[in-house]
């Protein structure tokens, strides 16, 4: 618009004092039940009694929940496995398994398989492991 053509607005600054604090009220609880919801769903995950972890495309691994942790330290494993791959961990051959079905997943198939690996002393630990691709929120 042309300054011609502008017209004055009157701002009641009650008016719209109320309506930002209904907006910051607003905010506040979609905050409050996101952060609930998170909670809630991290409780749920580090609880199962399961092992749930995931890794980046170049297998690293970047979180896993408690069950995993001690999944790992029965194998053996006494430091944190996150920031490393399965070659950092396991054989080559049982890391090269594991690649294997890692990329499959990546191509977005969703897997079920049966891992084997041998612990320290010498016992195989099988373990049937279901696999999906993580999907970015995008």
């Amino acid at each position: 618009m042309s300054k011609s053509k502008q017209k004055k607005i009157a701002i009641d600054n009650d008016k719209l004092l109320n309506v930002i604090g209904n907006q910051k009220l607003q905010i506040k609880k979609l905050k409050d039940n996101y952060e609930a919801k998170i909670h809630t769903l991290n409780f749920i995950l580090q609880n199962l009694p399961a092992s749930v972890y995931w890794k980046n495309r170049e297998g690293v691994y970047l979180e896993n929940n408690e069950y995993a942790k001690k999944n790992l330290h029965m194998l053996g494993f006494t430091s944190i496995v996150n920031g490393k791959t399965d070659y950092d961990i396991f054989s080559k051959e049982v890391a090269d398994s594991f690649r294997s079905v890692d990329l499959t997943v990546l191509s977005g198939e969703c897997v079920v398989t049966e891992e084997a690996t041998i612990l320290t002393n010498g016992v195989k630990f099988i373990q049937l492991s279901s696999k999906i691709p993580l999907q970015d929120k995008h």
